[in-house]
């Protein structure tokens, strides 16, 4: 044994092998971390790349059927089966019969696998994007441009339109209230005027009557000193006389014929006397009650003048108050009202897509609505100041009118009770002192009445008149009565259409659904066509639907064309009929010809939805034959503006009837009948239907519609197809070396996986992808 030490110490023999192998196992071992290392590091990659391809072969499971007819992508089939398929396809190699076994250098194994469909079809967002992704091949967009761009060129003439329409209703109104309580004011004056002459005849007019008469104030200070006291001083001596001239006693007289015929004498006398009496009486109770007759109804003239002036100081002030609404309606709402035009004349202006026919169309529309400045009374403007002029009269008069009743009050308590002048009065200087005073007054009262008569009644007079030039043609309150039955008429055909009730209650039940899966909140309530009691509230109505039309062809022409994709994707992929056969055509009404019109409005009822078209169609044409009414000579012959703005109502009512009833027989009609305005732009139904898509709000409600009327064409329930994936897979590999290196490198972050207890490394990947 101690020889074979020795040996090994001192025979050199082999020491080269020894060495040799000290050497090679440090690179033997790092060769073998490296293998190991490549081999993570390709299956990593091989999974990555596996995942993102399961995802993607998922979802290509679409819906055929949806995408043919709606252009929409949907998954459609199981998820989990085409993803664990797919990814195992990729990863685990399997040998072809009847060939050598292929050696893999990596041999990854797939240990499991989830997956995940998300992001419905029914969510707003998601159909939203699903449609613009399709219709950007798809969509008219030029000629949609070019429609709007046309329609959108009138845009100064109907911003002007609106303007005086929405002006002169607001004015109209104002105007008529301020007219009447003129004319209540003048009545007022003219009435005041009449009793204060009928005043100051009865005070200062001149003596005529015979006592006990009296015409006037005169005859009573007249016959008060000549008549009535010489009569009261005639009673006084007969009944005295009565009292001592007709007791003589002929009793001492023998002859009974002679006593007898002295004693009627006597009594013939005496009679002959208390009829004396009598007749002297009647005269004072006669003139005592002429004269409180008089001063009553003299009291009767001052009073009914101060009521008169009264009621002139509250119609005056009413008056004056309108007239200051005028001015701030004139003031302010031409620019409040004009705002929704404003992108729409700004691309008009920029394009240079307007022409001089329509500027010089909307110039002359701005000038007649300047006009209506006629109609404010405003002392800068008219050179005198008619409200001040009034004021003064009124306030003047009330005021001198208030003086002179207390005279006449104590006049009337003189001469009440019956019987009582005499010992009230002793001569006519009280009399005359009272006339005096009130004459302190009356002229004054009676000067300013006159005054403000005059500002009524002069030549010429202060107040403006409005009388019409012409008489018009076009009568707005029968044409907006016309309108009103031809409306009722579509309510009537509606009535005969009940048969798609349980279709519209599908509808609603389904666009409920939806609605509440989207959690969306409420959007703005559809504008809808009001005719109203008179022909300015109908053609107001109508012109805010235009305003609203206007305003969003601006926006959509300048800023986005999400909206316009949208709205050509429905036109595309819905029915929407041409009318014919007129308004009271039933097929027009049926939900499947009528699905773009649903959409546009959403009424769950059975022909609503074309009934609400055909009131915005009517609006649209309203407003049309506005401008054309505010460019006719025959309307404008009507003479002041609100005469001119009750004429185009009339006209533009009656030819909007006639425009619905060619149109709704799938007539193409010119925008304006003015055709240096409008040359050789005819628009058909489904034209209009365009701008209704741009007219009323669109938004997630509308989508959601979209979404029911899909569902109720096939059948799919978009809650159940989806557009989103996400896939996890966890594979492994069998490492051929020394696992706890791999541990090593895992522990201190080199890799990024996990040793297991079979010694096989695995790793976690996640993808997802989407329509």
């Amino acid at each position: 044994m101690k020889r074979l030490i020795q040996k090994f110490k001192s025979d050199v023999k082999g020491s080269v092998s020894i060495f040799f192998i000290l050497i090679i196992l440090p690179v033997f071992f790092f060769n073998a971390v490296l293998i190991d290392y490549a081999r993570i590091l390709a299956a990593d990659k091989q999974t990555e790349y596996a995942v993102q391809s399961a995802v993607r072969s998922t979802l290509s499971s679409f819906d055929d059927e949806l995408l043919k007819n709606f252009g929409l992508f949907g998954f459609d089939g199981d998820a989990a089966a085409i993803f664990e398929k797919v990814l195992k396809e990729s990863m685990e190699m399997e040998s072809i019969e009847g060939e050598a076994k292929v050696f893999n250098f990596i041999d990854p194994k797939v240990e499991l696998t989830e997956v995940d469909v998300t992001r419905q079809l029914a969510h707003p967002e998601i159909i939203r994007h699903q449609i613009l992704e399709d219709m950007k091949y798809k969509a008219p967009v030029e000629i949609v441009t070019t429609i709007l761009e046309k329609f959108n060129f009138i845009s100064e003439a109907m911003k002007e339109a609106s303007v005086f329409m929405k002006v002169a209703k607001k004015v109209e109104k104002e105007f008529n209230k301020r007219e009447k309580a003129l004319d209540k004011l003048k009545d007022n004056l003219t009435t005041s005027h009449a009793d204060s002459e009928r005043l100051d005849n009865g005070i200062n007019g001149s003596r005529g009557a015979s006592f006990p008469n009296v015409n006037n104030f005169s005859d009573i200070v007249y016959h008060f000193n000549n008549g009535y006291k010489s009569t009261l001083k005639n009673i006084e001596q007969i009944e005295k006389a009565l009292q001592n001239d007709f007791n003589e006693d002929f009793s001492d007289i023998e002859d009974k014929d002679e006593r007898t015929k002295k004693e009627k004498e006597q009594e013939e006398k005496r009679k002959e006397k208390e009829q004396e009496l009598k007749e002297e009486q009647e005269k004072i109770e006669t003139f005592e009650k002429n004269c409180t007759n008089l001063i009553k109804k003299l009291n009767g003239y001052a009073n009914n003048i101060k009521k008169e002036l009264e009621k002139a100081e509250n119609n005056l002030k009413e008056a004056k108050d309108r007239n200051e609404k005028i001015k701030d309606i004139i003031n302010k709402s031409r620019t409040e009202v004009g705002n929704d035009y404003n992108e729409s004349v700004e691309l008009t202006t920029k394009t240079g897509t307007g022409s001089s026919d329509v500027k010089g169309a909307a110039g002359d529309i701005e000038n007649l609505s300047n006009d209506l400045d006629q109609y404010i009374y405003d002392p800068a403007i008219d050179g005198y100041d008619f409200f001040g002029e009034l004021e003064e009269a009124v306030d003047t008069a009330l005021k001198e009118s208030n003086e002179i009743i207390p005279f006449l009050d104590v006049l009337e308590d003189a001469f009440t009770p019956l019987g009582d002048l005499a010992k009230d009065l002793t001569d006519a200087t009280e009399l005359n002192k009272s006339r005096d005073a009130i004459n302190q007054h009356l002229p004054n009262m009676r000067r300013a009445i006159s005054d403000g008569v005059q500002i009524f009644l002069g030549d010429p007079p202060k107040r403006k008149e409005w009388e019409v030039e012409v008489e018009p043609e076009f009568d707005d309150v029968e044409e907006n009565k016309k309108a009103g039955e031809l409306l009722d008429s579509i309510d009537d055909t509606l009535d005969a259409i009940g048969g798609e009730s349980e279709f519209y209650k599908q509808l609603e039940e389904l666009f409920k659904e939806y609605d509440q899966f989207a959690e969306e909140h409420g959007l703005p309530a559809l504008d809808k066509l009001v005719i109203g009691t008179d022909a300015s509230d109908s053609g107001n109505s109508a012109m805010d639907l235009l305003d609203a039309l206007f305003k969003n062809i601006g926006n959509i022409l300048l800023n986005a064309r999400d909206e316009m994709y949208i709205n050509e994707y429905i036109l595309l992929n819905f029915n929407s009929k041409k009318p014919s056969g007129g308004i009271a055509n039933g097929d027009d009404y049926l939900l499947d010809n009528r699905e773009v019109e649903y959409i546009i409005y959403g009424l769950h009822a059975p022909g609503a939805n074309y009934s609400a078209a055909l009131g915005q169609l009517f609006a649209i044409r309203f407003a049309l034959r506005f401008i054309d009414a505010l460019m006719n000579n025959r309307v404008r012959a009507a003479g002041h503006p609100l005469a001119i703005f009750l004429a185009a109502l009339g006209y533009a009512l009656g030819n909007a009837i006639s425009d619905l009833e060619a149109l709704t027989t799938d007539r193409q009609d010119p925008l304006l009948i003015n055709s240096r305005l409008t040359p050789g732009l005819r628009f058909a139904y489904k034209d209009y239907l365009r701008l209704f898509l741009f007219m009323n709000p669109g938004g997630d409600k509308r989508l959601m519609r979209v979404m029911a009327m899909i569902e109720r064409k096939s059948g799919v329930d978009l809650k159940e197809r989806y557009t989103y994936v996400e896939g996890t897979a966890t594979t492994s590999l069998k490492l051929w070396f020394i696992p706890e290196i791999a541990k090593t490198l895992n522990v201190i972050g080199v890799l990024d996986g996990k040793v297991n207890a079979d010694n096989r490394y695995e790793f976690k990947k996640h993808a997802h992808f989407s329509y």
